[in-house]
């Protein structure tokens, strides 16, 4: 699920960028950052940077009757993925990477959600700020020198295995209080 949805991301960013500069070869790519500015192959990397349990709706086991029995399968998980845009150009081509970094905003901007063509889910994505400390301790966990990038948020990736960790056996419940003779409170019954 997080893979088919990278995966559409990128495709859309490099039809994108294909037309916003008439390139005749993708330059985005689902890849870790591994490449240091001087031997970087101007390429733009889309790379998972951290993921977050959404809590925010709650935790529900999910029950589903099957006959005289209930069968519960574990609680799907919400997950937020953080996603790094950096673009990897020569240095001596940083007005260049300046120029793709503005197009991959631009795309983020006019784009605020994206549908994955296999399940047909809509995910939305926003940037996320981070200070000049986090960039800094980003930056240095990747084991390379900064390079124009941008951090993105995609919201509420549903993780759901499906599988079946309970069953347990239904029982019909009887109102006990309207066949015991009296009606209650407020019965017109004697």
């Amino acid at each position: 699920m997080i893979y088919q949805t990278l995966r559409a991301l990128v495709e859309q960013l490099n039809d994108f960028l294909r037309v916003t500069f008439t390139l005749s070869t993708d330059i985005v790519q689902l890849a870790p950052i591994q490449v240091e500015a001087d031997n970087a192959d101007n390429r733009v990397s889309v790379s998972i940077v951290g993921l977050e349990r959404e809590t925010a709706a709650g935790i529900r086991f999910e029950r589903q009757a099957a006959g005289n029995s209930q069968l519960g399968t574990a609680p799907k998980w919400l997950v937020n993925a953080h996603i790094l845009f950096a673009v990897l150009f020569k240095e001596k081509q940083y007005g260049e990477a300046v120029r793709v970094l503005s197009a991959i905003l631009l795309f983020l901007q006019r784009h605020t959600s994206f549908v994955v063509p296999e399940s047909g889910a809509r995910y939305a994505i926003e940037p996320v700020n981070l200070s000049y400390a986090d960039q800094a301790s980003l930056w240095g966990m990747l084991g390379v020198s900064y390079q124009p990038s941008v951090l993105a948020r995609i919201r509420l990736l549903t993780i759901e295995s499906g599988e079946i960790v309970n069953i347990s056996a239904s029982v019909e419940g009887h109102d006990t209080a309207t066949k015991a003779g009296g009606g209650g409170a407020g019965s017109t019954e004697p």
